[in-house]
């Protein structure tokens, strides 16, 4: 009879850790959807050589030199301009 009810609490146990896990994830994802539309929302605010220079940098995953050539610009100005945005996010966000 002891062993029995050691049995009943580990599955209630195991049921309640699942359950409330899935809160969390659930909970998780829509915290970061919802960041995702924040930083979507920071990104569009941002002058438009920065904005692009970002985007193709973290979405596209476009190498500097390719960035460059894409935009007409220098190496650095690129650099720079990510840096700047990635500044610009850091303080919207701290």
């Amino acid at each position: 009879m002891h062993e029995q009810r050691k049995v009943v609490r580990a599955e209630n146990l195991s049921k309640t850790f699942q359950t409330q896990t899935l809160t969390t994830t659930s909970e998780e994802e829509l915290l970061a959807k919802e960041l995702a539309v924040l930083i979507e929302q920071e990104i569009d605010k941002m002058p438009s050589t920065m904005r692009s220079a970002f985007s193709l940098s973290r979405k596209e995953s476009m190498s500097i030199k390719d960035i460059a050539t894409e935009l007409a610009l220098s190496e650095q100005t690129v650099k720079n301009n990510i840096s700047l945005a990635l500044g610009w996010l850091k303080l919207r966000f701290k």
